[in-house]
């Protein structure tokens, strides 16, 4: 699939000299040759652009459409996320595994949790386990594709869990009504060959809870 890129105008810069009344610009070839004295006649503004592939388009009505490199990466097929839901009984918690792949690439991998009440959230790293639990269905941001990458894999409700080192833990909401939401808009860029856990616990005495997660990654 072809790659919007990062964009580079193309324009000689002697126009700007050129309007503000200079005669005679000396300009030098970008391919390596000596310098040149070029008159106003000769100075030109070229209205096209050139993509990270190195080809060149022309700019349509004057404009110039830029979007978001994380949007980009979208269209290039390049993100892959989950989204659901979990209802978590009085007390008790739910875990994910997010296990990498012994591969050069890693995921940049960010998370988005919301509930209903008071919760906690905690994430550890180096983590081990009897069983994964159940594999978490993933899908592509652009829905037309089925690939969803290499480097990671989700599971839900693993057993026999041992945590491993903590890197991130966070308190939501408070009592049974004030719930909560978490975003991580840095992510984090996950270690090759290495098993994460994320828990979340219900504190809300007496009543289930309900979670919403969301995990979003690309791979570098």
């Amino acid at each position: 699939m072809k790659k919007a890129g990062v964009i580079m105008v193309l324009m000689c810069w002697a126009c700007v000299v050129a309007a503000q009344g200079v005669s005679d610009v000396r300009v030098k070839s970008k391919a390596g040759g000596g310098w040149a004295t070029v008159t106003n006649d000769e100075l030109w503004v070229s209205s096209q652009v050139r993509d990270a592939e190195g080809d060149v388009a022309d700019i349509e009505d004057n404009s110039l459409v830029t979007i978001a490199k994380a949007h980009e990466r979208v269209h290039n097929g390049e993100v892959y996320y989950l989204k659901d839901f979990v209802d978590v009984a009085n007390g008790g918690s739910n875990t994910f595994l997010v296990v990498t792949a012994n591969t050069p690439s890693n995921a940049h991998l960010f998370v988005t949790f919301a509930a209903e009440g008071e919760s906690d959230l905690v994430a550890f790293k180096d983590t081990t386990y009897a069983s994964t639990g159940s594999a978490v269905t993933v899908y592509n941001r652009d829905l037309s594709l089925t690939g969803v990458g290499t480097t990671i894999s989700i599971y839900s409700s693993p057993t026999g869990v041992t945590n491993g080192t903590r890197i991130w833990g966070v308190r939501l909401g408070s009592g049974r009504t004030a719930g909560g939401d978490i975003n991580d808009s840095l992510g984090w860029i996950l270690k090759s060959n290495t098993v994460y856990s994320l828990t979340v616990e219900n504190r809300v005495a007496g009543s289930a809870t309900a979670f919403d997660y969301q995990f979003d990654w690309f791979e570098e």
